[in-house]
């Protein structure tokens, strides 16, 4: 009786929410589906989708229904927030809701997920989808832990040496005007250059730290509207490397979303649309 108030007030909580997806197109442009997905930080770390996909899967090829399924993976969840999640998944398909559309309440799925799981249920291989999602996710945090080995170094190198020039420019630099201007004389073009820049650093330190400072709270409290993610999206697409990277991610999206569907007899054109 408790779990169910639980579930009944946790759901009236999202009722505003859940409204606003309700009237949201079913088609998306591939501009929002790029705005959705590249973002920082997420309800639910891609490690545990990874796991709740790959033991769903598990589970329904077990002979397990998928109501079962969700209510040992709840029980198994640690974290309060996550747990809450997969309840109010488990709540929405028992009340009447289809996995995907279940699943597109929460907010805490991408578009692409979204998707993946009505394209699975319409074709009778959910159990593939969900396998597949689980694979994904495991190669998504493969792909970022290279990325991090490979940039950590370089980065490292980079603010020690930027921490060391803008230490001696705004301190050393200094101690050397100082002994110039006692031996009196012109010095040379470059050295008043490094002088003035030392002076003009030393002054202005305070408002340098404090915009960089307000830059990163704007970024990170804008971080979930629409124009940030748009402007982001945009930068990202932009830079080298990135840019490849991040086509490569959803051309190989739609593979398999292409493959899944016309592997279940579905028209290419109607396949296209979804």
């Amino acid at each position: 009786m408790n779990s169910q108030i639980n579930l009944k007030s946790l759901q009236l909580g999202m009722t505003n929410q859940d409204e606003l997806t309700t009237k949201e197109k079913p088609q998306k442009r591939l501009w929002d589906l790029l705005n959705r997905d590249i973002r920082f930080g997420s309800v639910i770390s891609d490690k545990v989708k990874e796991q709740f996909y790959s033991e769903l899967g598990s589970l329904l090829e077990a002979g397990i229904d998928i109501r079962t399924g969700l209510e040992l993976i709840v029980e198994n969840q640690t974290k309060a927030r996550q747990k809450n999640i997969f309840k109010l998944v488990l709540f929405n398909i028992v009340s009447g809701d289809t996995f995907a559309i279940a699943l597109q309440k929460m907010h805490a799925f991408s578009t692409y997920e979204y998707y993946s799981i009505q394209i699975g249920e319409e074709t009778g291989k959910l159990v593939r989808v969900l396998m597949e999602l689980g694979d994904y996710f495991k190669k998504k945090i493969k792909q970022k832990r290279q990325i991090i080995g490979a940039i950590t170094y370089p980065v490292i190198v980079l603010i020690v040496a930027v921490g060391a020039v803008s230490f001696m420019i705004a301190f050393v630099v200094p101690m050397f005007s100082d002994v110039f201007k006692r031996f009196g004389g012109d010095l040379p073009l470059p050295t008043k250059m490094v002088v003035k820049l030392s002076a003009l650093i030393k002054g202005y330190l305070g408002l340098v730290v404090l915009i960089l400072l307000g830059i990163v709270l704007v970024a990170f409290s804008q971080r979930n509207k629409i124009g940030f993610r748009k402007v982001t999206s945009f930068v990202l697409l932009k830079v080298p490397y990135i840019n490849t990277l991040i086509c490569k991610i959803y051309i190989s999206r739609f593979s398999n979303t292409m493959s899944l569907l016309t592997g279940s007899k579905v028209p290419i054109l109607q396949a296209i649309q979804n």
